[in-house]
């Protein structure tokens, strides 16, 4: 599974906002799964799930995993979607017109069997993003190391995203200008 779509037409984001193409995609995330079971774990109709399927099969959100006796597996080709930050919708529209905010720290007694998240913006140089990952990666490695099976299984993703027009870390480590 790749990491992130930018979703760059009009059509890409009318078809992907959908409410039920939105379930299906946020399913098909973390599984793959028939048409038989979405339609169950939607309480949907088959005929209206495989609608919605062609839909989001269409614009390569899902793909077809596999198949066997119970037919056609699928799964989200990507784990997040996002929309191209210079989209518009008329010619008036200025998407600088709202600079982004600094979010709210988020307060670690709060933290409960929800999940949680935290979006910054971050104005680096290549020498600190590289210090970031580092010591990013070591984090990680310290409590895979650590893990006992007292603790519960949770996912953690934790992902580094370039805005259009900057250097990814793959540039960096590469010294592409």
């Amino acid at each position: 599974m790749k990491f992130q779509r930018i979703l760059t037409t009009h059509e890409e984001l009318r078809i992907f906002a959908d409410p039920v193409r939105l379930m299906l995609f946020r399913l098909l995330i973390s599984r793959e799964a028939t048409l038989t079971q979405l339609a169950r774990a939607l309480g949907l109709k088959p005929n209206l799930v495989h609608y919605h399927l062609k839909k989001l099969l269409a614009i390569e959100l899902v793909q077809t995993v596999r198949h066997d006796d119970e037919g056609k597996y699928y799964r989200a080709t990507f784990l997040n979607v996002g929309v191209a930050p210079d989209l518009r919708f008329s010619d008036e529209a200025d998407p600088s017109a709202l600079a982004p905010e600094q979010p709210p720290a988020i307060d670690p007694d709060a933290i409960n069997d929800r999940n949680q998240a935290h979006h910054g913006l971050l104005n680096l140089t290549d020498e600190q993003q590289r210090t970031l990952l580092s010591e990013i990666n070591a984090l990680l490695e310290r409590y895979q190391n650590s893990q006992t099976s007292q603790g519960i299984p949770r996912a953690v993703t934790i992902a580094l995203v370039a805005l259009p027009g900057t250097r990814t870390p793959t540039d960096i480590a590469e010294g592409t200008p």
